[in-house]
């Protein structure tokens, strides 16, 4: 296209421009009140067409796929290396604190062992917590458990044949239920159990079941 052509194309937009009208690029770029441009609205209608057209365009053009692949990636790395030159620029505080550190920590070397301290004495506590109260289950069962008494449960669940021993519920998996709770004294032994269904055992806790 030559000189003459290119001012001849830029008279005919000014002067559609004056007049009201719109070129055909212009049309184009117009959006609606969803704000979609007519090649957007046009994509969503033709769907599967674009996706063949872009798909035989990359078959045809995978010199120009993979190098539109590297300038995207040029990009990107481009952009990250700004982006990390902004953060270094700009002042970082502690969170805790307030105080002034090098990007990119977060706190400075007083908190970040206060951290580190609270972190080793939270894991401490949840251990020994977790130690202590498989301890004490486990001297509960020996102190209140007969020998065996786990054996002649499974005995009596086996031939349970009723529902849920409060609400009656039948064909849902039942669990041991202790009619007195083994945390306020009760014993682990047949007499002192039966079988419900895990809403009435997780309702009852450690309450004992009246009437």
């Amino acid at each position: 296209m030559d000189s003459s052509s290119i001012s001849l194309a830029f008279l005919y937009s000014a002067t559609s421009r004056q007049a009201g009208m719109l070129t055909d690029f212009e049309k184009n770029r117009k959006r609606d009140e969803n704000g979609k441009t007519k090649i957007q609205r046009w994509k969503e209608r033709n769907r599967e067409k674009q996706l063949a057209c872009t798909r035989d365009w990359k078959l045809r053009n995978p010199d120009k796929v993979k190098e539109y692949a590297e300038r995207r990636a040029e990009i990107l790395r481009a952009s990250n290396a700004l982006a990390r030159e902004i953060l270094r620029s700009e002042p970082r505080k502690c969170l805790r604190c307030e105080k002034e550190v090098v990007w990119p920590k977060r706190l400075c070397e007083g908190c970040k062992e206060k951290a580190r301290m609270e972190g080793e004495q939270r894991r401490y506590s949840t251990s020994k917590y977790a130690q202590k109260s498989r301890q004490a289950r486990k001297a509960r069962r020996l102190l209140i458990g007969a020998a065996g008494a786990d054996n002649r449960i499974t005995a009596e669940f086996l031939g349970w044949p009723y529902g849920c021993a409060w609400c009656g519920v039948r064909g849902v998996k039942l669990e041991v239920d202790h009619i007195i709770p083994v945390s306020i004294g009760g014993k682990h032994h047949v007499s002192n159990v039966v079988f419900a269904c895990r809403s009435c055992n997780s309702k009852r806790g450690a309450m004992i079941q009246r009437g």
